[in-house]
């Protein structure tokens, strides 16, 4: 099929300053999947096609470094200036000890796609995956073991307080948690069937999840109860949610509301532009609705959905995992 349309991705980085954003030259256009910072100054992101880049002057300039893959790389951490980790897909495992001067591929025994990643330090971090996949090393990465946790949800999030307390998120409200390291994870009761993508925890009884639309889910013992904050859904816009769940396989839920009566478009498209399906193409009446969308004969990657209707246009990104 021809290309639409191109899509322009991550071209710029935005950072923060008195409350304004300010828009930075990343110096690439693909996708970047997440950023870690050791200071005001020093900072890496990672993204597709095994993209790396390096800001040491808080992101006037990034500098492209070689990762030594072509592979997605999902998520980022480092402990300090020069001590990182980055995953991604097919299981790997990159660290660098100076700065990113020099990434080695660490040996992970897996090729399941690695999705978050939380170093407490530089030996004690825990990998986490699709098909429920943790993975644990004491040992700065030299050595990584998997750890059983009990299912098979895909787990994108991760953090921990100390070394032994520590909280995993993913798929269909998943959060397990654990006290020794990761030696046993237990579930814990959510409140919530959405999707959970990312958790932060300040100690070991005040933490953070977040997720599939909107959700914001908050503890203050540990995870024993976590109380949701809860956005009323008011159809006062057009509106296209993320998809759930995402990343998928190979089925996925994509909501869109809309206030009046019109036209719509939903559409599917690769990172080239390229049209690969047309879920909706008709006219509808005011309300929200839901459609699933079918990857089965897709390869795994980055795909996009486009809502048209009017003159509102909104794209958002999906990730297909197989």
């Amino acid at each position: 099929m021809r290309a639409i349309f191109t899509f322009m991705i991550c071209v710029n980085i935005i950072y923060v300053a008195n409350a304004q954003w300010i828009l930075q030259n990343s110096g690439t256009t693909n996708s970047l999947n997440n950023v870690s910072f050791t200071d005001l100054d020093n900072g890496t992101a990672v993204g597709r096609y095994g993209t790396i880049i390096r800001t040491t002057d808080g992101g006037t300039t990034w500098i492209s470094q070689t990762s030594g893959t072509s592979n997605w790389l999902t998520d980022v951490c480092f402990t300090n200036v020069n001590i990182g980790t980055v995953v991604g897909e097919g299981g790997i495992i990159l660290r660098t000890t100076n700065g990113g001067t020099i990434w080695d591929l660490q040996p992970s025994a897996t090729t399941d796609w690695l999705i978050g990643v939380f170093f407490f330090d530089e030996n004690n971090g825990t990998v986490v995956g699709e098909w429920g996949k943790i993975l644990r090393t004491t040992d700065g990465g030299t050595t990584w073991n998997l750890q059983s946790s009990g299912m098979t949800n895909h787990l994108c999030g991760v953090s921990f307080a100390d070394v032994n307390n520590g909280i995993v998120v993913g798929g269909s409200g998943t959060i397990l948690s654990t006290t020794d390291g990761g030696t046993t994870w237990t579930s814990q009761t959510s409140g919530t069937t959405n999707w959970l993508n990312g958790v932060s925890f300040i100690n070991n009884n005040i933490g953070t999840a977040v997720g599939w639309d909107g959700t914001i889910l908050k503890t203050t013992n540990g995870g024993i109860t976590f109380i949701e904050d809860n956005e009323i859904a008011i159809v006062a816009n057009f509106i296209l949610m993320q998809n759930y769940p995402n990343p998928f396989n190979p089925i996925t839920t994509i909501k869109y509301e809309i206030p009046k009566s019109g036209f719509v478009s939903l559409m599917v498209y690769d990172v080239l532009g390229n049209e690969i399906a047309t879920l909706i193409n008709e006219e509808k009446p005011a309300g929200d609705y839901e459609v699933n969308f079918s990857a089965t004969s897709l390869s795994t990657g980055i795909y996009f959905y486009r809502l048209q209707t009017g003159s509102y246009s909104m794209i958002k990104k999906m990730t297909l995992i197989k």
